[in-house]
């Protein structure tokens, strides 16, 4: 039986680019600073850096945090950076990552989301002098909680036509002797 948690079909190129458009956008929302919300398009970049690690490049990575960091009005590179040390991270990992359930797959982003936080801290601090809120601290959850709905919706949205051909078996195929 296969997993639940594995691509069954290879994804469309409509749908990566859709997913990384509303994740985009989702990010061009208007938040206050009263709370720490995740960053959609770096969980969707894990997503597909775990799933399908050749879709997402380091490049790719780079260049989304580079149009991130124009919006955003933060130091240029610096979102550049964060991407890419999540996509490298999660490109390393992404065999592990892959056949993990999927709460178990969040709960093991943590670390990753938390080691891109510290990056982030100690390049804002060195570029401007700021420190960022003590509940900032929450971020890497939220992330983690916000990967669990993206991986769930993304993989229900990929797998949706591939039901029972690869759990069952024809008869024919089996060698009678």
């Amino acid at each position: 039986m296969v997993p639940n948690n594995l691509i069954r079909r290879k994804p469309t190129s409509k749908i990566f680019y859709i997913s990384i458009a509303i994740a985009f956008f989702g990010n061009l929302v208007p938040t206050t600073n009263l709370f720490p919300w995740p960053d959609f398009l770096a969980v969707i970049l894990v997503f597909w850096n775990i799933y399908t690690p050749g879709k997402v490049n380091l490049y790719f990575a780079w260049f989304m945090g580079l149009i991130m960091d124009v919006y955003t009005g933060a130091f240029l590179g610096q979102h550049a950076l964060l991407y890419s040390i999540l996509c490298f991270c999660t490109n390393i990992f992404h065999r592990r990552l892959s056949w993990y359930p999927l709460a178990t797959q969040c709960v093991n982003l943590i670390p990753i989301f938390a080691f891109a936080l510290l990056i982030d801290a100690i390049v804002r601090y060195f570029a401007d002098g700021t420190m960022a809120p003590w509940w900032f601290i929450f971020k890497p959850f939220l992330e983690s909680i916000a990967a669990f709905f993206v991986g769930w919706v993304m993989l229900k949205l990929i797998n949706r036509r591939s039901g029972s051909e690869l759990t069952t078996r024809s008869s024919s195929s089996r060698i009678k002797i």
